[in-house]
């Protein structure tokens, strides 16, 4: 069977009235499956990714969406990375837990950066930031130490009230 013979398969097996193509509840874990690979997929409305269980790793990269990408809620027991997003309106990360180090740095935003309210029990990395508008960086407890450097603001730079426990880095790199 071909993958071009499956599409037709899945279309006229698994749509329902409303065109919805219901790929649900497939288990490959008690089979010789090693990985499972939906890459390269076309779609012209939404793409549903929601409560899978990932033995390994989960791999989103290199994504095209016309509308907007939900990511929340996750569980992870290793590392989350994302990086090298470019989004055309808001990004929003906010509500993380993070029993590790959260780095949130060398950032272009034309709009306002809002990096307050974090509660970090190991690092902070907020440096190399490009903010257009303005960028707030206040109500931040952290247990060891918050790295603040090499930043470029337009607007204004809020810094108040933190709680560090360790050191705070907020160098600038000598002008030539």
């Amino acid at each position: 069977m071909t993958k071009k013979e499956l599409v037709t398969l899945l279309i006229e097996n698994f749509l329902d009235k409303n065109g919805y193509l219901d790929l649900r509840d497939l288990d490959f874990s008690n089979k010789k499956v090693k990985d499972v690979s939906i890459a390269y997929m076309k779609v012209k409305g939404n793409i549903y990714q929601n409560n899978q269980k990932v033995g390994g790793d989960l791999f989103q990269g290199c994504q095209q969406v016309k509308g907007d990408i939900n990511q929340s809620h996750n569980q992870v027991k290793g590392k989350l990375e994302q990086n090298y997003q470019r989004v055309g309106n808001d990004l929003y990360q906010g509500g993380n837990d993070v029993e590790g180090d959260l780095s949130q740095s060398h950032n272009v935003v034309k709009g306002n950066l809002l990096q307050g309210f974090n509660t970090v029990e190991g690092n902070l990395d907020q440096s190399c930031q490009d903010v257009k508008g303005e960028l707030d960086q206040s109500f931040q407890k952290v247990k060891c130490n918050l790295y603040q450097y090499r930043q470029r603001v337009e607007a204004n730079l809020v810094k108040g009230e933190n709680d560090i426990k360790g050191k705070i880095y907020d160098w600038k790199e000598k002008e030539n």
